[in-house]
């Protein structure tokens, strides 16, 4: 057994454990490159888009650190932080985003109030030979803003002859319909709201003879089976407008106000909607077709009816958005701000 442990075979042995060292030293060092390759790989599959300005309602809830960005591939959101600032304030800041390992930029940050504040009135009555105040019908005024309401009489209304009319100058006996708004302190206003005023003893006092050149309210019904979503003649009096007012931009400023606010609400009620249903992106068109009202004489302006129809399509298609096989709502807007649906794909609130 003896020659088998003799110099030779100890020699071939080190060199054995010699080349087994070479070899797993240039294993490792592939290995080293293998990693380091998927590393640079896996860096390289990181998408971190950011948005260079992007805009939040005053005292809307607190964003998370994916608001910042339109896009986020292969990297966790839970690195991502912000600086901080003033969303109880309207205004425009600097906000520094931090992606953990991937650097720092600047984005910014506006602060805006786009929401009227929510008013709630009360009717008034007051003795013969008193006098009233805009104050005197406020009952309760909320902003999202936390900030103060200001009330303003509606300058918009008109009496049947086109003429403004000024709900503070009442001073006869009798049962008016006043119109106020509140605006918060970016401007934004409510919708005008009625109350009623009483000058007098409100058991005794009776209301005021109307006289009406073109007609009262009373809206034909064979003619118009619709709601009005906006009535322009005067309340006050119960009378129709005259027709010759049908195209007055007095007239038609608070028409194509209420469509307005009511077409930004619908945009935020489908916000939601059109990011599930069309992850690509979705191309969405609205078209608000006013149809003037009149009374039972037909001779006299009531308001107006605002029919609606919407259609979305993903944004990648060519197709014609506005093609009947894209129609997702169509709809009637009511005086009390709601809707009547004849299409509702989504099943939108009212």
């Amino acid at each position: 057994m003896g020659k088998f442990f003799n110099g030779k075979v100890k020699k071939d042995r080190g060199t054995l454990i010699k080349y087994g060292v070479i070899a797993a030293g240039v294993i490792l060092i592939i290995l080293l490159f293998v990693l380091i390759a998927a590393g640079k790989n896996k860096k390289s599959d990181i998408v971190l888009e950011l948005k260079e300005t992007i805009t939040f309602e005053v005292n809307s809830d607190w964003p998370e650190a994916d608001v910042f960005f339109t896009k986020i591939e292969n990297f966790d959101t839970n690195l991502i932080s912000f600086t901080d600032f003033d969303i109880s304030t309207v205004g425009e800041y600097t906000v520094t985003v931090t992606a953990e390992g991937q650097g720092s930029e600047d984005v910014t940050v506006n602060v805006v109030d786009t929401t009227a504040p929510v008013l709630e009135l009360q009717d008034l009555v007051i003795p013969t030979g008193g006098s009233y105040s805009i104050q005197d019908f406020f009952l309760n005024c909320e902003d999202n803003s936390d900030k103060e309401c200001f009330l303003e009489y509606d300058t918009t209304a008109i009496d049947q002859n086109g003429n403004p009319i000024d709900f503070s100058a009442y001073t006869a006996d009798g049962k008016y319909v006043i119109k106020i708004i509140a605006k918060d302190e970016t401007g934004n206003a409510t919708e005008p709201q009625s109350v009623n005023l009483t000058i007098g003893n409100e058991s005794s006092v009776t209301p005021l003879p109307s006289n009406c050149s073109y007609g009262d309210l009373t809206v034909n019904t064979d003619t118009h089976n619709y709601p009005i979503a906006v009535i322009v003649g005067d309340e006050i009096n119960g009378c129709a407008l005259n027709r010759d007012l049908w195209d007055s931009a007095s007239v038609q400023t608070p028409v194509n106000d209420f469509y307005k606010k009511d077409y930004e609400r619908l945009e935020t009620q489908l916000k939601p909607v059109l990011k599930e249903e069309y992850p690509n992106g979705a191309k969405i068109v609205a078209y608000p077709h006013y149809v003037a009202v009149l009374n039972k004489d037909l001779k006299g302006l009531v308001g107006y009816a605002i029919y609606v129809k919407v259609y979305a399509a993903d944004s990648t298609s060519d197709a014609q958005v506005d093609s009947d096989a894209n129609l997702i709502l169509s709809y009637y807007l009511r005086s009390d701000k709601t809707r009547e649906y004849d299409v509702n794909k989504f099943k939108l609130d009212e």
